[in-house]
């Protein structure tokens, strides 16, 4: 079951059903093949019993709050389009947490960390040759949703490159393409979440005056790709032009959406108009006069989105989805920082023996991945600004990665409690059959030295 998990991860990162379909239309069932393995392994671990099935409970909340806004949805055909993506991700989650949850099986981690990172290079690659785009890619065929996925790529790929003393070269190439990428998407939101994320992570440093440096070597390569790329200042004319989008209530109709999804969530605060259901509601809510004074008829708004996932959330799932999605996001940032402390506590603080080296290296690693994924998740939201990216993989593929490298740590932190717990020593004459008695009976154990 573990290679059929490592061959789960290879299709959902990589998509190439997606990418043969793409060229042979007629082979499009075969998009279907990683729903029917997921299924596969779930149904075999049920039969057989060969591990015990694990949920997250934060996901599993949201989940139902997702399932009972699907059943007030107004279009429950939109809903369960919806409720069954969200379904699918919390059965991943759930094949992750069983199948690794045995520290024997926690080393296909390490494989999955890497497929993870190598997915940034082949996007990026071809996203940058086809000008911001994969055309293949069920969500990276669009510029608002390939610049978002490169920025999560430059906040994965140059942080984990430090894993080792050597920074290593094929993450730090990761990173630069990543940021081609960004600069390839021509998507406005996009750069300031790259900027706003970038500065995070400068303000996470330890040493911020050293990474003061790379983050001005690092903007001036940012500058020099645009006038590449877009030659004649245009990327800069189109950064230029962020502030009236801000301004003009009419750019790209952005006020127009996000008022509406406010009205929508006004018209069901508690469990929202049901997933996957803005735009079905945007016509009912809009008047005829409206829709002409922007040049459309109100039945066009059907097709419209959000641009801003909470706005989306609340017009979508209201105040109960809203308080889950929050929720797993608080806990995603609970076990990123217990991540730290688990570092600081068994390696920092001499709590894992030295000559141990190849333990010290797997914690080194799995702390800067902790932090790689704490980075892109301010990436994803902070993109959430500007896109419609809820129901992208992105955000639940950092919420498993983050909660598979918390359980390692805190299985290994476990093992490494009990190898370097200590006696208490006890002067020999403070010693009688009495004393250790009455010891047990009150809870205090006194173990021998060894």
């Amino acid at each position: 079951m573990l290679h059929a998990l490592l061959v789960l991860w290879f299709l959902r990162l990589f998509k190439p059903e997606w990418l043969v379909a793409f060229y042979v239309p007629a082979l499009g069932p075969l998009k279907s093949i990683p729903t029917v393995i997921l299924y596969g392994i779930l149904a075999y671990m049920a039969i057989f019993k060969t591990s015990t099935i694990r949920v997250d409970w934060p996901f599993t909340i949201y989940l139902l709050c997702v399932a009972v806004s699907t059943i007030f949805a107004e279009n429950t055909g939109l809903g369960r389009k919806g409720f069954q993506g969200v379904f699918d991700n919390f059965l991943f989650f759930a094949v992750n947490m069983s199948l690794l949850s045995q520290k024997e099986n926690m080393r296909a981690l390490d494989t999955i960390l890497t497929m993870y990172v190598l997915s940034f290079v082949v996007y990026g690659i071809v996203g940058i040759t086809h000008k911001g785009i994969v055309p293949y890619h069920v969500y990276l065929d669009d510029e608002d949703f390939f610049g978002p996925f490169m920025d999560i790529g430059v906040a994965v790929s140059l942080i984990a490159a430090y894993q080792t003393a050597k920074p290593n070269r094929f993450y730090l190439m990761t990173g630069v393409i990543s940021i081609v990428g960004v600069i390839a998407s021509f998507a406005r939101g996009a750069f300031l979440s790259f900027c706003a994320t970038g500065l995070y992570i400068w303000w996470r440093s330890a040493n911020r005056i050293k990474n003061a440096i790379v983050l001005l070597v690092a903007a001036v390569f940012t500058v020099s790709v645009t006038f590449v790329l877009f030659p004649e200042n245009a990327y800069w004319k189109e950064m230029g032009t962020i502030g009236t989008s801000l301004q003009d209530e009419k750019s790209e109709g952005r006020h127009f959406l996000i008022k509406k999804g406010f009205e929508i969530f006004a018209l069901y605060p508690v469990f929202g108009a049901g997933p996957l259901n803005y735009g079905f509601m945007i016509p009912k809510i809009t008047s005829e006069a409206e829709a002409q004074t922007r040049g459309m008829h109100a039945a066009q708004f059907s097709t419209r989105v959000a641009h801003n996932i909470y706005v989306q959330i609340l017009a979508e799932l209201g105040t109960v989805g809203s308080i889950a999605f929050t929720g797993l996001i608080l806990v995603f940032w609970f076990r990123s920082l217990r991540i730290r402390r688990f570092y600081e506590q068994y390696v920092s603080k001499d709590g894992m023996d030295e000559t141990d080296t190849s333990r010290q290296e797997q914690w080194r690693k799995m702390l800067m991945f902790g932090f790689a994924f704490e980075a892109a998740m301010v990436g994803y939201i902070l993109n959430g600004i500007f896109y419609p990216i809820l129901f992208c993989p992105w955000f639940y593929d950092l919420l498993i990665l983050n909660a598979l490298i918390f359980r390692y740590l805190y299985m290994e932190s476990r093992e490494l409690s009990l190898l370097t717990q200590r006696a208490v020593r006890v002067p020999r004459w403070k010693w009688s059959v009495h004393d250790h008695r009455a010891k047990m009976k009150s809870g205090l154990v006194i173990r021998s030295c060894c």
